[in-house]
């Protein structure tokens, strides 16, 4: 089995447990507490994660150029997300490509911080912003660790 079907199925296991645990809420009459809600809901972003990356794990570290720097080094294969949210509409922005460690950290910040700032005002875009901040941070570090 390929490690990326491995890494997928993991996730889905990971996110219906927490479905699954956000759905029993208040069962033999204890009280769901915002920790267990919020629990919950910390297992969704992880799984989350772990499906995004599923499909990076069997990629390669080559010696090309970067596709922002344009210098020959170490570069792998990423994608981060950016949510950008006004009240009544939200924007998605998003960079994939095969970066160096400099351009792959330099994209990690520029697309994870305005998502944690800005990328949490609507009900959707809450959801959105945690998944995207979840999965580009799980990403980063495994990408990182690899170059």
């Amino acid at each position: 089995m390929k490690s990326e079907t491995v890494a997928k199925v993991i996730a889905v296991g990971i996110i219906l447990l927490a479905i699954t645990r956000l759905i029993a809420g208040d069962r033999d009459g204890a009280d769901y507490s915002l920790y267990q809600t919020l629990q919950g809901w910390a297992m969704v972003i992880v799984g989350l994660g772990v499906w995004r990356l599923g499909k990076f794990i069997g990629g390669e570290i080559k010696n090309e150029p970067c596709d922002l720097c344009h210098r020959t080094q170490r570069v792998t294969y990423v994608e981060f997300y950016k949510s950008i949210s006004y009240f009544v509409a939200r924007r998605t922005v998003s960079v994939k490509g095969t970066l160096c460690e400099t351009c792959l950290r330099k994209c990690y910040r520029e697309y994870t911080v305005p998502t944690v700032l800005t990328g949490w005002f609507g009900i959707t875009a809450f959801f959105v912003a945690m998944a995207y901040v979840g999965g580009n941070t799980i990403l980063a570090i495994y990408a990182l660790r690899r170059l």
